[in-house]
């Protein structure tokens, strides 16, 4: 079976849940979570956190296999990962601009971070050292 959204994973959970006589208080109660948590899964929650939705598939004995997907396109994220990292040539690379999706949504373009100037490192040292001669003896 393919699943290509949240909301036909849920599905999946549900009619799991449904065929094996279970409840979402009972699947609830067994993974310590909570039935409008469960029922949110059900429902496509997008933002479910991966490891309890592992854990709620395991528990219904859902195996999962992951494949890429056939296409000769290149993946954005991968894209832009390249991009952001730094040539051997010692030139600028491009930044990363915002790339489409396969189905249509706007990949975001990663933040960039300022690196950090030496004047700005902690000597943690010369703190401690600092910190010992204003201690009372």
């Amino acid at each position: 079976m393919k699943l290509r959204t949240t909301k036909e994973l849920g599905i999946l959970i549900r009619d799991t849940r449904r065929h094996a006589g279970l409840t979402q208080a009972q699947v609830a109660d067994q993974m310590r979570a909570t039935q409008k948590w469960v029922s949110a899964v059900e429902n496509g929650k997008d933002t479910a956190e991966i490891g309890q939705v592992l854990r709620l598939l395991a528990l219904l004995q859902i195996d999962i296999t992951m494949v890429p997907t056939k296409s000769d396109a290149p993946v954005p994220i991968l894209e832009q990962q390249r991009s952001a990292m730094p040539r051997q040539d010692g030139r600028k690379t491009p930044q990363a601009t915002a790339t489409r999706h396969p189905d249509g949504r706007d990949i975001p373009k990663p933040p960039t971070r300022e690196p950090r100037r030496p004047e700005d490192n902690i000597d943690l040292d010369r703190m401690l050292d600092d910190m010992k001669g204003d201690e009372p003896r």
